[in-house]
């Protein structure tokens, strides 16, 4: 179908209620009257359910919590819902696949680890995982360098607030009580071997260490795993990271969908562009890129680069000339690796692990 199951269910569970009318006055010899009630039921349920379909107003959170990062709607964008009605097989597709899922807010059908009451014993540390209704908690060593060295770290619990990944592990991350800037559970869960970790044995660095990444997912890992994401950094303590959708949506390979969607409430508009064959100019269909630029597309994060962007301006979008926005780095290239290293330093460059 390609409007709202929800919609569409009222509209017409509403028209049953014409039948009996309609019923009767065909048995009262009055079939043309019969039969014009039940066509006006049907355009009446298809009108509401269009309206209802094209007005639906965007999913935000009325109270966001102020200690994670935030989905919001941000200009231009849509998200993922709206593209449902008129597009339900590349949503469904999109829905199976591990871009949507990559990064997702916990609960019972996101939280892939073991949280059964488990305790953990890795590296001199203890870690117990339980669920208390739909929360998933965490007590842990306070891995904060400050800890007094000789004393043993002092104990403290976390709830879970977000997710990365849901194909072969899952990272788990808790407040740090700054602002919405974010830290990890220093342990990650295999999926495919149903164990816990250490992190760094799954994001190798050349020296090992027990850490907790604070604040690396506002300013990295939200890049690449979400849709328009925002890192919003004012200082190491105040971090506003805000995203338009969690996971890798719709819009971030096909661009902002909102001026798409409101051209195509029009009909006529709609099945003309069909019949052109033209495409909409409108949205970007990266399968009428050229093949550099589809390449592009999919190099934004699929590929070893520095990003230029401030996070607010001089941004990527899909059918952009990605070079123009960061330079891709070779790491086989001597040109390339020197102006890594001018940029980041030999320790970025030499700790990269392939």
């Amino acid at each position: 179908s390609d409007v709202d199951i929800e919609a569409t269910i009222m509209a017409w569970l509403l028209g049953l209620a014409v039948l009996p009318l309609a019923r009767q006055l065909r048995h009262n010899n009055h079939p043309g009257i019969g039969w014009a009630v039940i066509a006006g039921w049907v355009i009446s349920a298809t009108s509401f359910t269009w309206y209802a379909r094209v007005n639906r107003p965007l999913a935000t959170d009325p109270s966001p919590p102020t200690d994670r990062p935030i989905q919001v709607a941000s200009p231009g964008y849509a998200t993922s819902d709206t593209c449902r009605s008129c597009h339900p097989s590349a949503y469904h597709s999109w829905h199976q696949s591990y871009h949507r899922s990559m990064t997702q807010l916990p609960g019972p059908d996101s939280v892939l680890g073991d949280f059964n009451r488990r305790t953990v014993k890795i590296s001199d540390h203890e870690f117990k995982l339980w669920r208390e209704g739909q929360d998933y908690w965490v007590e842990q060593d306070l891995f904060r360098p400050w800890s007094p060295a000789g004393f043993p770290a002092p104990r403290a619990k976390a709830k879970v607030k977000l997710l990365t990944g849901s194909h072969h592990m899952q990272v788990y991350w808790t407040a740090t009580g700054d602002s919405r800037k974010i830290e990890q559970i220093p342990i990650v869960h295999l999926l495919e071997e149903n164990r816990w970790v250490p992190r760094d044995s799954v994001f190798l660095m050349p020296e090992r260490s027990m850490g907790t990444e604070a604040g690396r997912w506002n300013v990295t890992c939200v890049k690449c795993h979400s849709t328009f994401g925002e890192e919003k950094v004012a200082s190491l303590f105040d971090m506003d990271t805000r995203v338009a959708e969690f996971g890798i949506a719709c819009e971030e390979c096909h661009g902002p969908a909102a001026a798409h969607i409101a051209a195509n409430r029009d009909p006529q508009r709609r099945y003309q562009t069909r019949l052109a064959g033209l495409g909409d100019p409108t949205i970007v269909n990266p399968a009428r890129l050229p093949a550099k630029r589809q390449s592009f597309v999919c190099g934004q994060c699929h590929g070893v680069h520095h990003d230029r962007s401030d996070g607010k301006h001089n941004r990527y979008q899909p059918g952009d000339d990605l070079f123009a926005h960061t330079p891709i780095i070779h790491l086989d290239n001597e040109k390339t690796i020197a102006q890594y290293r001018a940029d980041r330093g030999d320790i970025y460059v030499n700790g990269k692990f392939w």
